[in-house]
């Protein structure tokens, strides 16, 4: 196989697994109750995903802080995961594989949550009446 084949193929795919993470960050933004064209708008995207963790603007702008911005990613993708019903290891799998986990909050039955309700507390030192 020569140069050129080799790069088409590799192109074709980088397309593919584009097109899957857009259709699939379309669903869940509009899951969210969010326009969907939000989701294909580099940074705008970020703050809205944001916005659907419950997170606020400021806390956004850490993406631009080198290193921290890791942190912030993880937290705003574990904020949605909190939204989706989902734990702590959907959102390594959004921050590690998006284009996996990402079609998996937006194909599957998880539905987005507008409130987070706190589980009632199991070893509480305070009994119910």
């Amino acid at each position: 196989m020569d140069q050129q084949k080799i790069g088409m193929i590799g192109l074709a795919l980088e397309v593919v697994v584009f097109g899957v993470w857009a259709v699939a960050s379309w669903r869940v933004f509009k899951k969210a109750g969010q326009a969907g064209w939000k989701s294909l708008v580099p940074i705008y995207n970020f703050f809205i995903m944001a916005k659907m963790a419950k997170k606020k603007p400021l806390f956004a702008a850490g993406l631009f802080v080198p290193v921290w911005n890791v942190y912030v990613v993880y937290k705003v993708f574990e904020g949605i995961a909190k939204q989706f019903g989902k734990g702590a290891g959907t959102a390594l799998g959004l921050l590690v594989a998006p284009f996996i986990f990402m079609p998996i909050l937006a194909f599957g039955k998880a539905e987005f949550q507008r409130t987070i309700v706190p589980p009632p507390f199991r070893h509480s030192l305070v009994k119910a009446a």
